[in-house]
This record gives C-alpha cells, sequence and structure tokens, in this order.
C-alpha cells in the first residue's frame, strides 16, 4: 500500500504543470500511457495528489492531480485517471 498524503490544491500551479510528463521520466511515449510502468513511476517518485475537481488550475473531475519528483529533485504535476491511481494506492 502506497503512502502518500493529500496535498493542497494551491501547490498545483500552473507553473508545476507537466502535460509531457513521459518525457520528464525518460519515458516514450508507449510506456507513458502503460498503466505498469507509470504506476512503478508513480510510486517511486510520488509526492502526493489532490482531487483532480479541487484544482484552481486545469480542473477535472475525472482525475487525480498527482505529483512526482524528477531526477533533479523538481516538482512537476499531471493527471491521471481516479480508477488507475486508487489502484496504485491500494496496491500492496
Amino acid at each position: 500500500m502506497m503512502n502518500v498524503d493529500e496535498l493542497d490544491p494551491e501547490l498545483f500551479t500552473h507553473r508545476k504543470y507537466e502535460p509531457n510528463y513521459g518525457a520528464r521520466l525518460d519515458l516514450d511515449f508507449m510506456h507513458s500511457i502503460d498503466d505498469k510502468t507509470m504506476s512503478r513511476e508513480i510510486k517511486k517518485r510520488c509526492v502526493g495528489y489532490c482531487d483532480g475537481s479541487r484544482l484552481l488550475v486545469r480542473p477535472r473531475s475525472d482525475s487525480y492531480a498527482v505529483m512526482l519528483e524528477d531526477d533533479d529533485f523538481e516538482q512537476f504535476w499531471f493527471h491521471w485517471p481516479k480508477e488507475s491511481f486508487d489502484k496504485i494506492l491500494n496496491e500492496r
């Protein structure tokens, strides 16, 4: 079970938003949309998350905003489907 905190939506700024998160994680396109690969990356790098409907920037009710940290310890976020993220949170 992954232990990460729900973060304040104000931390998810426009400047930290990363639409090309796969490249930021050194993944090719196919791996960046693969649940198994992204599950591994999220578990390894996740700082926290927020329900996408609570965001001030780019709100989406069908996803979570997931904050990760890259190899340079810079934080960035992107939307990830709620169902997929819930599976990651509850995996043992």
